[in-house]
């Protein structure tokens, strides 16, 4: 292989076929065409602005497929003609708005010279950074071999930013060259008075760029998941306690075993209330190994995976080194519980995403995404939140109960452990309980919660889902009601987290509203966002204002056009 200084002496007829050395980390070649090929290109006429008619269908087919190595998530990176020079490592993105060229790539382009114009929007990436760009330049592309090739003037971004490719060809370059795509193919097709064309994607060059990016020690982790929920979004805000909440031990030997109950209680219902939870401490759980877990023949859950979906493997993502610690400890963490073991060549490998709690600490999820388009839809209803909502307001005292872990109460079924497997570091794991993330785990645990409170949703107690609420109309059946529930948990060997539960509350807010024995109010946090946020200035900040509206909808009033009084929505 030549050195760098070798083939900077080369002159562009030599490097047409050659290729820049590997030893450096930024974009591959910059190759000038020959003479000859140069006069040959320039004759060929460039592609009318009018939409031309196309005679022959672009279709794909198996054969197509000729050469890929399948399974593949490969990106498409091609080699095209830009300006008259080959150029390597160009990444296909129909999702990017721009076409890109790296100044790396551009530096090079010697007979571009100085015809850059300046542009003074910043391009916006996917997680909302601004990328200043160096200017804006015009340049023909032409794809394909002569005479099935397609040619368009292309206005790229030059951007100086590292990059494991020359360019990025986004959708007004794809749409330029009236270029389709197949990722699945890893092909570009396109019309041309010749027939189609074609321009064959090279997945060993795009696994070399994947490797080049995640190596980057420059590079932030290429795969937050910001705003991911770990308990798989069903549940638009956990229910929870307004008033002041007061700590009582349930064992005088430990002070750690506490639970928590309310500070309005009369003193005969707070005595009762107290003297309940000692002799129920066995329903909390204050450690993982405190959980025996739902019996299998209760519930399981099962993926009932499609057979016409191939199983899927994905490659290990890399990680900064904080995140490296954070999952190495939480599969620890894991291990001892016995939530997770470790497996042998499973068929679906998925991948480790971490979100930051807003404590500061990580919480360790995994990347269903390609397992769940394999399963079906679980149809089981879930229940509907105003009607929740509306059953609970008016009772005198409640009680809000989280479980410990409660996803990781229900074991999956044996025979489909070893598809939730994922990939670290330090191995390969599969689950031995219900995680987070899988598809149809919401609807799984509401079946669960229905079959164990059968008996008391919609008399003294409301479910959704993971929210579970203990409801009395007056104060003095209160512990009565919580004696039936406890009944049922301890029947269902289903456990309590103390710290998460709130017993013998006057108010608190429940699926996002404030609930009380005076009725339904809104509930203040949501008022607040409104009030301090500003104007929306892009259709997506509208429709986060819309969304906030409706969940305040029920408690704004109209004002008719031909009255002067306020009438309530309900009255309409």
């Amino acid at each position: 292989m030549l050195s760098r200084e070798a083939f900077a002496q080369l002159p562009p007829a030599m490097v047409a076929d050659k290729e820049w050395p590997d030893d450096r980390p930024l974009p591959d070649s910059v190759n000038a065409i020959s003479g000859e090929s140069r006069r040959e290109a320039t004759n060929i006429p460039a592609a009318s602005s009018k939409r031309q008619k196309v005679e022959e269908p672009i279709t794909f087919t198996e054969e197509d497929t000729h050469g890929v190595q399948f399974p593949h998530n490969d990106a498409v990176v091609v080699s095209l003609n830009i300006a008259n020079y080959d150029i390597h490592r160009i990444l296909v993105d129909n999702g990017s708005s721009a076409d890109i060229l790296f100044y790396d790539a551009f530096s090079r382009m010697s007979a571009l010279g100085g015809h850059l114009r300046p542009i003074c929007s910043p391009l916006i990436g996917f997680t909302g950074d601004a990328v200043p760009t160096e200017g804006m330049i015009a340049l023909t592309v032409a794809a394909g071999q002569y005479p099935k090739q397609s040619r368009a003037l292309v206005n790229f971004l030059v951007v100086k930013a590292p990059s494991a490719y020359n360019a990025i060809l986004g959708r007004p370059g794809l749409n330029a060259l009236r270029a389709v795509v197949s990722t699945y193919h890893l092909k570009l097709k396109f019309p041309t008075n010749q027939g189609i064309g074609e321009v064959r994607g090279d997945q060993a060059l795009a696994r070399h760029c994947y490797n080049i990016a995640l190596q980057r020690s420059d590079r932030a982790d290429p795969y937050p998941v910001d705003g991911l929920d770990a308990r798989d979004d069903l549940t638009e805000e956990r229910g929870g306690p307004i008033e002041d909440l007061v700590p009582i031990p349930l064992n005088d030997g430990n002070a750690e075993y506490v639970a928590l109950i309310g500070s309005n209680l009369g003193e005969e219902v707070r005595m009762r209330l107290i003297d309940f939870l000692r002799r129920n401490a066995d329903v909390f759980a204050w450690v993982p190994t405190d959980m025996p877990g739902i019996d299998t023949e209760v519930m399981e859950h099962h993926l009932a995976v499609d057979p016409k979906h191939r199983p899927t493997k994905e490659k290990i993502r890399g990680h900064a080194p904080e995140r490296q610690k954070a999952i190495a400890e939480e599969v620890d963490k894991l291990l001892k519980a016995g939530f997770i073991k470790e497996v042998n060549y499973p068929d679906w490998i998925s991948n480790v995403v971490l979100v930051k709690k807003t404590n500061g600490k990580w919480r360790m999820c995994i990347d269903f995404k390609k397992l769940n388009k394999a399963c079906p839809k679980d149809s089981y209803p879930l229940p509907r939140i105003d009607q929740l909502v509306d059953a609970t307001s008016g009772h005198e005292l409640l009680t809000f109960m989280d479980t410990f872990s409660g996803y990781n109460q229900i074991r999956m079924a044996s025979e489909d452990e070893e598809k939730t497997a994922f990939i670290t570091n330090h191995g390969l794991y599969c689950y031995r309980v219900m995680p987070f993330g899988l598809k149809n785990a919401g609807a799984t645990y509401q079946r669960l919660v229905n079959k164990i409170f059968k008996e008391q949703i919609g008399r003294n107690m409301e479910v959704y889902v993971d929210d579970m609420l203990v409801k009395s109309k007056s104060s003095r059946n209160h512990v009565a009601d919580l004696e039936e529930t406890f009944d049922a948990l301890r029947k269902y060997r289903m456990k309590l987290n103390p710290t998460k539960c709130a017993f013998g509350i006057t108010s608190g807010k429940f699926l996002g509203f404030m609930v009380s024995g005076r009725g339904i109010e809104a509930n203040p946090e949501k008022i607040r966002v409104i009030q301090e946020m500003t104007a929306p200035k892009s259709i997506k900040e509208i429709q986060r204002l819309t969304g906030r509206i409706a969940a305040l909808n029920r408690f704004v009033t109209i004002l008719p056009e031909d009255s002067g009084s306020i009438i309530d929505p309900g009255q309409q």
